[in-house]
């Protein structure tokens, strides 16, 4: 008779080598209740899971991840073996929905008919990124085209996907164009599936995983729950306006990120997303922004594919959350109060001495010109904007970026909102009267 594990399979090892025929007896109140949790990566530690499952009131005697033996190798599977000690509670184990970020009770069959199709469409996705955390690689590869402009804004019904040559046209922008079953997939594995029976994994959603924790800063209003463009200008406009009934100078800076999406970079991204997120959405990330190719479309021309090696992907439902951390630790200033929406940046300084306003702001700027060498972010100080909001005749000096100074204005265009310096509105009722005509 035995008392541990080591020593019950020691045993039956040399009871078998020596062909001595033999019976195994373990009472029913010591045989632990085994279950299979199915759906987390097999990176999971098994301290994790179980000091989850003691949480939730159960007692785990012990946490084994599945392996099998391939021809001589041994390959982790995504299943992990659950010993639970006698207890009646036990059965209570499978009202559990989720451990460690990820769905582990089996999905309810699927019904018959056309929705089938789409079942077994994302039953298919699923299967590899359950196992290996890995987006095939079909669904990382768009299409680049060239759609016309129309210098009229409200005319977007008359652009259409251009086969004529382009070359050196300023009127023509490329477009990549991301697989439809691809946005699917990004949106199914983005949003969660918490009304989705098919769905075993992703919940909570990518949104919610990045959430748990305070990594968006509370300046950054772009693709957040509850934030939006209105209350982002209400924002600037109140502080604005604070200024000018206090009769202060405010200097502002509106910075233009070059090609903020396409020139991210990968690796830098990956570093701060393998510090923030679970292992399993680490892993989702890593083959989502890797590995990429794209094509250029013109005409019947079909040329070979180059891969991506910067920026995150356009058209797809998770571009926001990467490039909203890749930001997320952009520096702040106590003197100037910093306004973002995705890569829309605005900086505001006040104070009754326009002296010491710009001083602040440019204190900022150079904090930021730092940050933007180190994490490869481009400003293009031609495209900026220095606007002074004060009711007197006198402006704030000026503020530079690396040596450049941005250029003076009296309006400014930020979120669609046309400021001019005094807050009269009148540029941006006249300006938004000619848009509509």
């Amino acid at each position: 008779m035995t008392d541990t594990p080591d020593g019950y399979r020691t045993a039956v090892r040399y009871l078998k080598s020596v062909k001595i025929e033999f019976h195994t007896f373990q009472p029913k109140e010591e045989k632990p209740f085994r279950v299979v949790i199915r759906g987390l990566h097999h990176t999971v530690p098994v301290e994790l899971i179980k000091s989850e499952l003691e949480e939730l009131g159960f007692k785990i005697r012990n946490v084994s991840n599945v392996i099998i033996n391939r021809h001589g190798t041994k390959i982790p599977r995504p299943f992990f073996f659950v010993d639970l000690e006698a207890n009646e509670n036990n059965h209570n184990i499978f009202q559990v929905q989720t451990i460690m970020l990820g769905i582990i009770s089996p999905g309810k069959r699927r019904t018959p008919g056309v929705k089938t199709l789409l079942s077994a469409f994302i039953l298919c996705q699923q299967t590899p990124l359950v196992y290996t955390s890995n987006i095939p690689r079909h669904l990382r590869q768009p299409n680049l085209c060239y759609i016309k402009k129309n210098s009229h804004r409200n005319s977007n019904r008359n652009r259409n996907i251009c086969q004529s040559n382009h070359s050196g046209d300023h009127n023509a922008r490329a477009k990549i164009l991301t697989p439809i079953l691809g946005c699917f997939h990004n949106r199914n594995h983005a949003q969660g599936c918490h009304n989705n029976s098919n769905c075993n994994i992703s919940k909570p959603s990518l949104d919610q995983a990045i959430l748990l924790d305070p990594i968006i800063p509370d300046h950054q209003f772009g693709f957040r729950n509850s934030h939006s463009t209105i209350q982002q200008c209400q924002r600037v406009v109140d502080n604005t306006a604070s200024c000018l009934k206090q009769k202060q100078y405010c200097s502002a800076a509106f910075l233009d990120v070059a090609q903020a999406f396409d020139r991210v970079w990968h690796q830098g991204l990956l570093r701060k997303i393998k510090s923030l997120v679970p292992s399993t959405y680490y892993l989702i990330l890593l083959s989502y922004l890797t590995d990429r190719y794209f094509i250029v479309i013109h005409g019947s021309s079909q040329p070979p594919y180059f891969p991506i090696k910067a920026g995150v992907p356009q058209g797809s439902i998770l571009s926001p959350q990467p490039y909203s951390v890749y930001t997320s630790d952009i520096p702040e200033h106590p003197a100037t109060l910093l306004a973002s929406f995705a890569d829309d940046t605005a900086i505001l300084s006040t104070n009754s001495d326009p002296t010491l306003a710009s001083p602040n702001l440019q204190s900022h700027l150079t904090t930021l010109q730092t940050w933007c060498s180190n994490w490869k972010i481009r400003v293009n100080p031609q495209k900026c904007v220095h606007v002074t909001f004060t009711l007197r005749h006198s402006s704030c000096p000026p503020v530079y970026w690396h040596r450049t100074e941005l250029p003076p204005a009296k309006v400014v265009r930020y979120l669609g909102l046309y400021i001019d310096r005094t807050l009269t509105w009148n540029p941006h009722t006249r300006l938004k009267r000619q848009e509509r005509n």
